[in-house]
């Protein structure tokens, strides 16, 4: 599944028409980092981004799961984006409490879902600049 399919299907799954836009990966680089200062996280790397480009999302073996990921998604759309796992927190801080991890998770989605409900979501543009 192509970048793009998979970032509508989350979007449809969320029940928001926010447009999607296409941005060159430095804007992208740049909207990921001032999002990571926000959120005290590293939401997404220049690694990532190349990897993306490269198409190392997609596998060209057959899958392995039991399921696929739009169907999870359907099944699971009232929860998606209702808390937020901090890489950092979650690998390199001491541990929180579950009221500490909810609490905090609730608000930052509530505020996250709230500004794509009115605003858009972004993606890096996938297609190589020369």
């Amino acid at each position: 599944m192509p970048f793009r399919d998979l970032v509508a299907l989350v979007r449809a799954a969320v029940d928001t028409n926010a447009p999607i836009l296409r941005v060159p990966p430095p804007v992208m680089a740049a909207a990921a980092r001032a999002l990571g200062l926000l959120v005290g996280d590293v939401v997404l790397t220049g690694d990532e981004i190349r990897g993306l480009m490269a198409g190392l999302l997609i596998s060209h073996e057959p899958p392995l799961g039991q399921i696929a990921f739009s169907q999870w998604l359907n099944e699971h759309a009232t929860s998606v984006g209702s808390s937020y796992a901090n890489e950092l927190q979650r690998h390199f801080s001491r541990p929180q409490t579950p009221d500490d991890v909810h609490a905090t998770s609730q608000g930052l989605m509530r505020a996250i879902r709230g500004v794509a409900e009115r605003s858009f979501l972004i993606m890096p543009s996938l297609r190589q600049t020369r």
